[in-house]
């Protein structure tokens, strides 16, 4: 009975780890750990790696970067947020060299990078020539001669005349026959994977706009420590990532692909005045963002209105 169960307990571990499937958290933590492959790895250009990452995200990972040599990869985004679990990754190297291979997690509380892993690519080896079947020899047959080149004696009279003098008939060889050979080579297209470059950015700045006019003057200032939302799609949506306003009043949100996000302020975390804010600009914010664009300016003002 003992090995039966431990038999169906390591079954389940086995199956657990084959698919993204979340497993129990191992502590409270956010962290990612890539455990294969090991550093040191060595491949061939044109290995499939698949990139197997364990995630701990207390508030649930909802996309994954692949980073190569610190550079964005691909990028997966997670149709339910995983809290715990496995991840799965493919990368493929193009040219020789040594790699370092990174993952970063991102939730709606922040982000976190995995640990590095280097890795070895080598040249592939080259393809073998096809061996053609060996050309079969064809013998020539010798020339014979006819009955007619056959000697015989003639008997010799002085007052005979001479015989003509005898040819003999050579019977023709025929010419060898060559078979020829048709080669027939096959070629194999290789299957590319789509890849997402993750290279643009979304910034801007949240200011206490003093008289309410939505435009900057002497008197208005920035406001730190504002929690701004990230959604994929159009507005309302959130979730996709979180900033934090720095003291100058700045946000930023990078490692992002080209499409539609959404940008929300969290009222609630605007200083307290003993009043109320009044937003100068809009909030939430459409914007449509491209391939590679860094698309700053996207301000945010508040008026503070104290009765």
């Amino acid at each position: 009975m003992k090995i039966k169960i431990f038999h169906t307990l390591a079954l389940c571990a086995l199956l657990i780890s084959a698919c993204n499937i979340p497993i129990p958290k191992m502590d409270g933590g956010n962290s990612a750990a890539i455990i294969h492959p090991v550093d040191g790895a060595q491949f061939q250009i044109g290995d499939v790696v698949d990139v197997k990452t364990l995630v701990d995200f207390s508030a649930g990972a909802s996309s994954a970067i692949l980073l190569v040599n610190d550079s964005p990869y691909r990028v997966d985004h997670f149709s339910q947020p995983i809290p715990a679990g496995y991840i799965f990754q493919p990368w493929t190297p193009t040219e020789p060299g040594t790699y370092t291979l990174g993952v970063r997690l991102v939730g709606s509380d922040g982000e976190v990078d995995s640990n590095s892993v280097t890795v070895i690519v080598g040249a592939s080896a080259p393809a073998e020539a096809p061996t053609l079947p060996s050309v079969p020899t064809v013998e020539t047959p010798a020339a014979t001669l006819s009955s007619a080149g056959t000697a015989t004696q003639t008997p010799f009279f002085p007052s005979a005349t001479i015989p003509a003098a005898v040819v003999p008939t050579l019977t023709p060889t025929p010419a060898a026959v060559v078979p020829t050979l048709t080669s027939t080579v096959i070629v194999v297209l290789p299957t590319f994977t789509e890849i997402i470059p993750a290279n643009a950015s979304i910034s801007g700045l949240i200011y206490r706009d003093e008289n309410g006019n939505g435009n900057f003057n002497p008197a208005d200032s920035p406001l730190a420590g504002i929690t701004v939302q990230l959604g994929a799609g159009s507005c309302p949506a959130s979730g996709f990532q979180v900033a934090q306003t720095g003291g100058d009043g700045k946000y930023t949100f990078s490692a992002l692909t080209a499409g539609q996000y959404c940008i929300t302020v969290d009222a609630a975390s605007l200083p307290s005045i003993g009043g109320t804010w009044m937003p100068s600009l809009p909030n939430p914010k459409d914007v449509n963002l491209g391939a590679g664009e860094n698309k700053g300016g996207q301000n945010f003002m508040f008026q503070p209105v104290i009765q």
